[in-house]
């Protein structure tokens, strides 16, 4: 490797994750999660790919820049999941000899999602659903003892449709207007300190 060879790292290292009961039976114990980063600035040596470490030890390797279990088909990451606490860290590799950038930043996982009642679970539903563009979203909630629930939408690529929105645990409907949205499938995610889940949406 010559002095002018470069091995720029990977930036803005990011996790999401949710709770997938009952729908997602390919997200391993229904926890979803999807690890996505920015490709290194332009450099002069070659990037063929992305060594993904979990606890410091190479885990996988990857020529996109994401990977995840989002339990829309089979997922090869279940093992994720099976040393927990543990920091995933990922670095570019360049060149035919596999020269890899350092890892500035890192990601944590530390437990499994938490589940909560099969009742509980029940009485999350969507009022109206597939809906039309421009209707209003309506998600029912159960009683809770949080302070507050999380409200999200994400599109199955895992991209942040509406970020986190607080709403006051009694209340019993969430409105959210889909005019903004475009026609597809997408999850809405609802989270408390206690529990994370997921309902599907379809807008027509």
């Amino acid at each position: 490797m010559n002095g002018y060879s470069q091995v720029n790292p990977v930036q803005n290292l990011q996790l999401q994750g949710f709770y997938g009961y009952p729908e997602y039976t390919w997200c391993p114990s229904f926890n979803c999660f999807e690890i996505w980063w920015d490709a290194p600035e332009t450099v002069t040596d070659t990037l063929i790919g992305y060594r993904i470490y979990k606890n410091e030890i190479p885990w996988h390797f990857e020529t996109q820049s994401l990977f995840g279990c989002m339990g829309l088909t089979p997922c090869q990451y279940g093992d994720i999941y099976d040393s927990l606490p543990c920091n995933i860290k990922v670095r570019a590799v360049y060149n035919s000899d596999s020269l890899e950038s350092v890892a500035n930043d890192s990601v944590y996982i530390e437990s499994l999602a938490i589940g909560f009642g099969e009742h509980q679970k029940s009485e999350i539903r969507l009022l109206t659903n597939p809906i039309l563009k421009g209707r209003m979203i309506e998600l029912e909630l159960p009683g809770s003892t949080a302070d507050n629930y999380l409200v999200s939408i994400v599109s199955p690529e895992g991209r942040i449709i509406m970020d986190r929105k607080s709403i006051p645990a009694f209340s019993s409907i969430v409105h959210v207007p889909s005019d903004q949205m475009n026609r597809g499938l997408y999850f809405i995610i609802l989270e408390t300190s206690n529990f994370k889940i997921s309902r599907k949406l379809i807008i027509e």
